[in-house]
C-alpha cells in the first residue's frame, strides 16, 4: 500500500519520479502534452519539461499517445499505452475546480511532477 492508501497490483506501476528527476536532464523530455489549459502549457515550457516544439492536443486516442512521453490527464487505458506517462498535480482550493488558471495560478498550486511507467496487467 501507499502513502496514500492505494494498492496497486505487483508490477502495475514499474517506476515513478519526481521533481528533477524528471526534468531536462533527467530521463523524460515530453514529447505530447494532452491539455485544454493553455498557462499549463507554459508552465511545462518554463520549467523545461517540454519546448516551443513539443505536440499539444485537447483529446487523446490510443494512436495518438502509443510508445510516447506523454502529459497531461489520461484514462489509465491510454496512460499505459504510454512510454511514460507525467503528471502535475495541481493542489487546487475548491473555488478553482473547473475554472480556466492563469499561468501564475498554474505555478502557486502545482506541485513537482511525477513520472510514472505504467502496464497494463
Amino acid at each position: 500500500m501507499t502513502r496514500t492508501g492505494i494498492r496497486y497490483a505487483p508490477g502495475a506501476v514499474r517506476k515513478a519520479q519526481t521533481g528533477a528527476a524528471v526534468k531536462k536532464g533527467g530521463n523524460t523530455m515530453i514529447n505530447l502534452i494532452v491539455t485544454r489549459h493553455p498557462a499549463l502549457v507554459d508552465y511545462l515550457r518554463e520549467n523545461g519539461l517540454a519546448n516551443s516544439t513539443t505536440e499539444v492536443i485537447a483529446h487523446a486516442t490510443p494512436e495518438v499517445v502509443r510508445g510516447k512521453n506523454v502529459c497531461g490527464v489520461l484514462p489509465h487505458s491510454l496512460s499505459c499505452l504510454t512510454k511514460s506517462f507525467t503528471e502535475i498535480p495541481l493542489f487546487l482550493p475548491a473555488e478553482l475546480r473547473g475554472k480556466e488558471l492563469t499561468l501564475e495560478q498554474v505555478r502557486q498550486y502545482a506541485q513537482p511532477a511525477v513520472t510514472y511507467q505504467i502496464n497494463r496487467l
